[in-house]
Order: C-alpha cells, then sequence, then structure tokens
C-alpha cells in the first residue's frame, strides 16, 4: 500500500485533472524524481514542497497534511534552530534527546497538553494544528 505522501500527491493530481507529467513540470522537477518521492525512494525538498503549497493554492490543512505526509516519508525532519530562541533551542535538544525512551502513554498525554496549549494560542487555526 502506497504511503501517506503518494496518496496526499495523487489525489492532488486528481483534483487537478493532471497526471505526473504536469506535477513536475509546474514543480520544476523531473518525472522520475517526482514519482521516486511518491515511491519514497527519494527524499522530498523543502523546495518541492513550497513548490506544490504555491502551485496549487494549498489551504493551511492541506499544506499541514502535506509537510507531515513529507516528515513521515523522509523518515526525518530538520529544525533550523538559527530560526529558534534560547528557550526554543534548548527545549528542542531536550525533547529530541529523550523521545525514544518515552512510552506511548506518556506521548498520548504530551500530545494531548500541547494540542490544547495549542488552541488556547492559536483559537482561529484550531484544525490546523492537530499534531497527527
Amino acid at each position: 500500500m502506497k504511503g501517506r505522501l503518494a496518496k496526499f500527491l495523487r489525489r492532488l493530481r486528481l483534483e487537478n485533472d493532471e497526471y505526473l507529467k504536469d506535477m513536475a513540470s509546474k514543480t520544476g522537477v523531473s518525472i522520475s524524481f517526482l514519482s521516486a518521492v511518491e515511491n519514497e525512494t527519494k527524499k522530498m525538498t523543502d523546495s518541492l514542497i513550497e513548490k506544490i503549497i504555491e502551485n496549487y493554492h494549498l489551504t493551511k490543512e492541506q499544506e499541514e497534511e502535506l509537510r507531515i505526509a513529507s516528515m513521515e516519508a523522509n523518515k526525518e525532519t530538520t529544525i533550523y534552530l538559527d530560526k529558534l530562541n534560547k528557550s526554543q533551542t534548548e527545549l528542542t535538544y531536550r525533547f529530541a534527546r529523550r523521545i525514544e525512551n518515552i512510552d506511548d502513554d506518556t506521548l498520548s498525554k504530551i500530545k494531548k497538553s500541547l494540542e490544547e496549549i495549542f488552541n488556547k494560542i492559536w483559537p482561529e487555526a484550531r484544525n490546523n494544528l492537530s499534531l497527527r
């Protein structure tokens, strides 16, 4: 079964009545590269994500879905620490060093707490900030 990223990209193409070659052309990548991204043999780049968002006028919800699907497919994510303040950087390091040792029950509680915090901070974006 195809992954979340492949499903998202195919659905986006179908909604726009396009083929793989059309999306490749719109985003400035080769057909073979885009196919490899869908099949998770190549990693989706930040540049490709931005081009898809721009060219397909994605909603905030679609943008979030694409970013999450890309992270899942890539099996990694990049956090640019130079854009964070000292407290944010420290929290990022602490969490990253310990996440592998956190059990599912505790992760579920952390996720719920973060969603509650996000919903209080950004109530207008309630549906766009879910932690999937």
